[in-house]
């Protein structure tokens, strides 16, 4: 008893609810650097049109296969969600094998690399000509982020399952003639909308100046 009303006094100190204000700023100060980090990041690839779009789906694939490979591992008690995570898991394969630049993988010496991604991109060439289009590579990264985000909810797949939609959706523009510097400018606008949003919190917890 005499804990709870110490923790309750410690609580309503003033000098503790000051210390708590002053983290939680520097948090949200430290959130809007990285976000805006993010950000720059994020559009630096997307100036780069299809090219750099492909690149952040291979990041998606690569991210949705160590996912697939840890839930398969953690849910072998549970017939569904196994079959589940086992397709999300071929499917991040298959995305990273479609997204992987062969050159890319030679300039790292990685030659061992080269010649099964080069087979199987001339293999989805030949036998799944709608993965070579950007309305259909997109939409195929619609559907699997759709599965993955009914997994869960703000965990790390639905995560994943938003970063392959908003890759799907960009891809999908492009096929029907948008242009990277309208995702530039729609990449822009967030930024401003997410500064302002933090900015705002920022002030909210902001301490108050020494008397």
């Amino acid at each position: 008893m005499a804990t709870a009303e110490q923790s309750a006094g410690l609580l309503n100190d003033p000098a503790v609810q000051e210390l708590a204000k002053q983290k939680a700023y520097e948090g949200l100060e430290k959130g809007k650097e990285l976000g805006g980090q993010a950000m720059d990041g994020l559009r630096s690839y997307i100036k780069k049109g299809p090219t750099g779009v492909s690149f952040l789906c291979f990041l998606g694939g690569v991210a949705m296969t160590v996912c697939g490979v840890f839930e398969t591992i953690g849910g072998l008690l549970n017939p569904f969600s196994l079959v589940l995570n086992v397709y999300l898991c071929l499917f991040g394969i298959v995305t990273v094998l479609l997204e992987a630049d062969a050159e890319l993988f030679r300039s790292m010496k990685m030659e061992f690399a080269v010649k099964p991604i080069m087979g199987y991109q001339a293999k989805v060439n030949e036998q799944a000509q709608f993965l070579t289009t950007m309305l259909g590579r997109g939409g195929f990264y619609i559907f699997l982020g759709t599965l993955a985000i009914s997994q869960c909810i703000f965990c790390l797949y639905f995560l994943v399952g938003i970063w392959m939609i908003v890759m799907g959706a960009m891809l999908v523009g492009f096929h029907f003639g948008y242009t990277a510097e309208d995702y530039e400018a729609g990449a822009s606008r967030a930024r401003a909308q997410m500064a302002a949003g933090m900015q705002q919190l920022s002030d909210r917890n902001q301490p108050a100046p020494a008397v």
